[in-house]
């Protein structure tokens, strides 16, 4: 069913996101014998006019490209195949993540159908299929990751590193891969294999590249402070104040705070590995500055994950995603909410194919979140703070 629904989506003409001709450019660069990250796409449609037909399609063309060392490699390999042959890798890697969340989900006495929130949700087919969205490479590593944890960290860490290096999001489940492995093992031993694992993605991954990747540091700088898209606490917070850095700083500083408060319950054994993770990212996304609809894809694949059993007495089979026997376990309801309304965004495309022009809604971000956050408080505040 899931390759049923994506079929269409996949062979359709890419609409609703520009990005996948970012990457056809960086791939198509890098097969002409150019790093990514010298030049802009604009300065590349210069000195290489066979790229030029693509820089009109590319969005910020001004700006070096800021994709990660895995991510550009995965461009270099694909781009010969065109948007088709790199949306299909990318649908090959979007399936592969059904069955390894169908094993995880097996091996711990699950039912395999809660992989349908993931497999079956609208935003994971039309972002993956419809508009080709990198970010589904790093899922198949994050899975691997969580299936060879528990008894080789090295190889865990190895995992957890290419998918930092396809998207630099993947930072936020590190800290958590280092508390489980630590709640487990009650040793810093295998926390240094699992830290060397990473270490040896990050060598494999720089190899093609070097310091070039260095150039990507301004696009970088540019996207931290001065991009903004459908956050409405940040842009509460900022019209309040007329501050821009220092609402970024103070919502960076308080989603810090939140992912140590769920760093702590996951060692105290109030709150699952998989859990603690898929909560992180609801917090992130309720407070970045910039909420692109493909960004709940990173929230979506731990969905499955996160709907377990609720029945107090059921002691999970699994060999080391381990469940506390607890009343008022969380089901995932506010985070599948928060993994559909960010398609609101796309309001925004009515307004460019009407008047020409980008002007996002200001009510767009409050009813992105407004659904989520009522869903939170209704169905998952008490059962969240639960001991």
């Amino acid at each position: 069913m899931a390759l049923v629904m994506r079929l269409p989506f996949w062979g359709a003409s890419v609409w609703l996101s520009d990005d996948i001709w970012r990457y056809l450019l960086d791939g198509r660069v890098q097969g002409l014998g150019f790093s990514p990250y010298a030049l802009s796409p604009v300065a590349f449609s210069k000195a290489l006019p066979i790229v030029s037909e693509l820089v009109d399609k590319v969005n910020h063309s001004h700006l070096k490209t800021l994709y990660p060392p895995l991510a550009q490699l995965f461009f270099r390999l694909t781009a010969p195949l065109g948007v088709i042959g790199i949306k299909g890798a990318l649908l090959v890697c979007d399936l592969l993540t059904v069955l390894l969340l169908c094993r995880l989900l097996k091996r711990e006495g699950e039912p395999v159908f809660w992989a349908a929130l993931y497999a079956w949700n609208p935003m994971v087919v039309w972002e993956v299929s419809w508009s080709g969205h990198v970010d589904v490479l790093a899922f198949p590593f994050l899975m691997l990751a969580l299936v060879f944890y528990a008894k080789q960290p090295l190889v865990a860490g190895f995992f957890c590193g290419l998918s930092f290096w396809v998207k630099l999001v993947s930072v936020l489940f590190f800290p958590f891969f280092v508390c489980e492995i630590w709640k487990n093992r009650k040793s810093i031993h295998p926390v240094l294999v699992f830290a060397v694992g990473a270490g040896l993605a990050t060598f494999f991954c720089f190899l093609p590249y070097g310091l070039s990747f260095l150039g990507a540091q301004e696009s970088l700088h540019i996207y931290g402070t001065t991009w903004e898209f459908s956050g409405f606490f940040f842009r509460l917070l900022r019209n309040l104040t007329g501050m821009n850095l220092t609402v970024r700083a103070a919502l960076a500083l308080f989603g810090g705070l939140g992912i140590m408060i769920l760093i702590f319950r996951q060692l105290w054994g109030q709150l699952r590995f998989f859990d603690a993770m898929g909560w992180a990212v609801f917090l992130w996304l309720l407070l970045t500055p910039t909420l692109h609809p493909w960004y709940g894809l990173y929230l979506a694949v731990w969905l499955p994950l996160m709907a377990g059993s609720t029945d107090p007495h059921k002691r999970l089979k699994g060999k080391f995603l381990k469940c506390p026997e607890k009343k008022g376990a969380i089901r995932p309801v506010s985070p599948y909410i928060l993994t559909v309304t960010p398609l609101l965004g796309y309001e925004v495309l009515s307004g460019v194919s009407i008047h020409g022009r980008w002007e996002p809604s200001p009510w767009t971000p409050f009813c992105i979140v407004l659904p989520p956050v009522i869903a939170w408080m209704v169905l998952d505040f008490k059962s969240f703070f639960v001991k």
